[in-house]
């Protein structure tokens, strides 16, 4: 998963969708591949939860998706993910 697939799946499916994959991608990766604490990203998305009325919008999403990218660094390669 990538950002490039994100956009792919984005146009073919829709946007929620794509968002919300690529979203747990990053923190699936995180915790498994890359050992962060899972209570850091569950923590921002409750605090986005709580600002937004307890529903993400797709600019959450794309929010989300900043704050995860700077938690842990995913490569975007699906080869260097998959060889970590």
């Amino acid at each position: 998963m990538s950002e490039k697939t994100t956009a792919y799946l984005a146009r073919v499916i829709g946007a929620r969708f794509a968002l919300d994959l690529y979203m747990r991608h990053l923190m699936n990766f995180g915790v498994v591949a890359l050992g962060v604490d899972q209570a850091r990203y569950t923590e921002i998305i409750n605090d986005r939860l709580a600002n937004s009325g307890g529903y993400l919008t797709l600019s959450d999403m794309q929010y989300v998706i900043q704050i995860f990218k700077r938690i842990a660094e995913v490569p975007e390669d699906p080869w260097v993910q998959v060889n970590i």
